[in-house]
Order: structure tokens, then sequence, then C-alpha cells
């Protein structure tokens, strides 16, 4: 490996663990920055209490263990910086979150149908966000909107939603999701458990489709409820702000411009730009500290 790499990024704490013993060897003045992606023994924890199952423990130490062996510590969001900060006092920490640059789709809202889902099906928050939406949510919303289909994209999770009721239509993976976008009146995300910044959140929220999602679902965008998106945790109030999008096309045109609005002031190409400096910046110094 050339000599002049400067930083070499290890993202996830066990694959960060796995390599930063080689990486240190053949690369030893690089800087090491660990990207956390998620809080991991968060959503685990999370996903435990949803599921009546006691906490896990080991992920807390692989992520502590990741944290203090880096040099400068990547997150998302201010709150699971605060949480690097805890895990490795005295190691700088830089939140750079998902970033967004989709175009905006164009379709009236008086031309939209259905809700989306999206998410990989090898990602337990996202195979449990569907079950919850077929099983606890559509029904709610089916009785004042018997002709809302839901449609499912994402890789895996047609096994996951086998002896689906007649109006959810399960796409797999798809190659391009815009033309969904452009149908769909509602981004529906009604995660139970998970951490980090979810990026199909913002991706909607960037494309001017409204979202309806959970407090989990909405946790480090820094968004409004009400105003950039709708955040509901019971399945009654989560489809009634479903149904209250269907009806309003005024709430939806709002809410569609307060998201794309807010997504890309925070999320947006420039916005990145300024946080990746900042890492950039603490590399140079931690490189100039180095003994020649």
């Amino acid at each position: 490996v050339a000599p002049e790499v400067d930083l070499v990024v290890l993202s996830r704490p066990d694959v960060a663990l796995d390599h930063l013993g080689p990486v240190q060897r053949r690369i030893p003045r690089a800087v090491i920055a660990y990207d956390m992606v998620d809080h991991h023994a968060l959503r685990e924890q999370r996903e435990a209490t949803v599921r009546g199952r006691g906490p896990a423990t080991g992920t807390a130490a692989v992520e502590r263990r990741a944290c203090l062996a880096a040099d400068v510590v990547i997150a998302v969001s201010e709150p699971e910086a605060e949480a690097a900060r805890e895990l490795a006092p005295g190691r700088p920490v830089v939140v750079i979150p998902t970033v967004h640059d989709e175009p905006r789709t164009a379709t009236p809202h008086a031309e939209r149908r259905g809700l989306l889902f999206v998410g990989s099906g090898e990602h337990p928050p996202n195979a449990d966000a569907v079950r919850h939406l077929v099983d606890d949510i559509l029904p709610r919303v089916w009785s004042q909107l018997p002709g809302a289909h839901l449609h499912v994209v994402g890789d895996g999770l047609a096994t996951d939603v086998e002896g689906l009721p007649r109006g959810v239509v399960v796409h797999g993976w798809v190659r391009d999701l815009l033309p969904l976008l452009e149908s769909c009146l509602v981004f529906a995300a009604p995660l139970r458990f998970g951490a980090g910044v979810k990026g199909k959140i913002g991706l909607a929220m960037a494309a001017g489709v409204p979202v309806v999602t959970t407090s989990v679902g909405a946790e480090g965008l820094g968004a409004v409820h009400g105003r950039d998106l709708l955040v509901a945790d019971d399945a009654d109030e989560f489809g009634a702000h479903v149904v209250a999008l269907q009806r309003d096309a005024d709430l939806w045109r709002r809410v569609a411009d307060a998201g794309r609005a807010h997504v890309e002031h925070r999320f947006g190409v420039d916005a990145t730009r300024q946080r990746v400096a900042q890492l950039l910046e603490i590399v140079e110094a931690q490189r100039a500290a180095q003994p020649a």
C-alpha cells in the first residue's frame, strides 16, 4: 500500500476491528476514522424491548473498542455523536449524515395513490416494520380508504411477507425508485426499532413525498412533526396521518415542500461538504502532529 495514504475509513464495529490491525501494520502513518454507520448496540437494545427479549450486551463492548482504537469517529447524527463521546472520551467526533441530492418529483397530489415502503429485508427493523404496517396500520387505513395500495420495495422482503392481503404489492429489489416515488402519495416508515439516520426517509423527503414515520424513524433528522413530516408511534394515529394526507391536498403540499427544504438544508451536498471539511481538518492536524 502506498505510504502517502493519509486517511483510512473503517465502517461498522466488527469490520473495523477485523481490519484495524492490517491497516496499522501496512499504513502506520494513516489516520484511522471509525464510521459508526449507526449505534448498533442501541438498535439491538430496542429490538430486544420490542420482541420481549433480554438486552444484548456484546455489541456495546465491540463498539467501544472500535471507537477507542480509532483516531477519529464519524457519527451520522448529534445524538449518536454524544454516544460516541461517551464510548471513547477524548476522541474527536465528526457528524457526517446521509447525503441527499435527489430530484424532486413532479406528480401532483390528485394523481397520486397509495403508500410506499422501502428497505432491505435483511435488516431486521425493516422486516418488522412491514409486518407492523400490514397487520396493524393498513386495516385502519383501509377502513377509510379501501382502495389504497401498499407498495413494498426491498431485496429479501418477499419471503418475510408471504400471505399478504390483496392491495399489497411486493416488488422486491428495483433498479429505479423514481416511478414509485412519482406515483405514491405517502412514504410510510413505521419503524419500531433501529438507530442512526434513516436514509430512505431522507430520500423520500428530498423527492417531495410526504413521510409518515415513528419517533425512531424520525430521530437524527432534526425534522419537526407536523411541518417536515408526520410522526406517530400508535397504529391508530399513524393510520390517521396517512388518511389526512390523502384527504387534505393543502396539508400534503405543505409537508412535501417543508420536508424537501429541510433535507436540502441539512443533508444536501453543500452541507455535507462542510462536514467532510471538518474531518479533513482533523486528519491534517493529526498528520502534522506525527513524528517525522
